[in-house]
């Protein structure tokens, strides 16, 4: 956005209006994500999931480790064990809030499945 700004204010003035545009299209989608952000929830269920699988990984991380003292061999079983955990905690972590629903979105949504709703299996509309 800052530079878009910059980029406004060299351009002359009959060629600044398609970078207004550009800002004012960024500034209102910045926006949009701050107001979201802020609105989300934490959900208990998956945080605790989450908190289960970093204390199983990190169990089973501590046995292979454990094991390996006596036996090298046990830190590739360690560095699997590690990298498993690793993976489902990165793919959790997105998972950690809800957000609430967006109207324009849910309106879509509802207008697409009208749509598929009101038309039969060969695509011709159905007749009411």
């Amino acid at each position: 956005m800052k530079q878009h700004a910059k980029l406004h204010d060299l351009l002359p003035a009959s060629a600044r209006g398609h970078v207004e545009d550009l800002i004012r299209f960024e500034a209102e989608t910045y926006a949009k994500a701050m107001m979201r952000k802020g609105k989300r929830k934490v959900n208990g269920g998956n945080v605790a999931a989450f908190v289960f699988v970093a204390l199983v990984t990190g169990g089973v991380v501590y046995g292979f480790i454990a094991l390996a003292l006596v036996w090298p061999l046990f830190f590739i079983g360690a560095a699997i064990a590690v990298g498993f955990g690793g993976l489902f905690l990165v793919v959790g972590g997105g998972q950690l809030f809800d957000y609430e629903a967006d109207p324009d979105v849910a309106a879509t949504a509802d207008r697409r499945q009208e749509e598929i709703s009101s038309t039969t299996a060969d695509g011709t509309d159905r007749i009411s």
